[in-house]
């Protein structure tokens, strides 16, 4: 019998799912929160963010999911956990 490693991987933080997903949105997230709302953001810019942020809720930040290439992909991750937990 080998050697069993048990460790505890928490979600990712929305800073730490766009570091996988855009990381150029990274340094935007990181300014104060009256600074974003107030800044003159292109909309192309505003756009990607809140579709990333609306991914983020809907799917979690779970890293295996994160990395999961399409929809399909990530709802069955989440099924298997769902599954493993209940």
């Amino acid at each position: 019998m080998g050697r069993i490693f048990i460790f505890q991987l928490l979600p990712f933080s929305f800073e730490e799912y766009l570091e996988c997903q855009n990381p150029e949105m990274v340094p935007i997230i990181q300014r104060p929160a009256q600074e974003i709302l107030t800044k003159d953001l292109h909309h192309t810019i505003k756009n990607e963010l809140a579709r990333l942020f609306n991914d983020f809720l809907v799917y979690g930040g779970f890293p295996r999911v994160v990395t999961a290439h399409d929809i399909e992909e990530k709802q069955e991750i989440l099924k298997t956990y769902i599954l493993l937990l209940y």
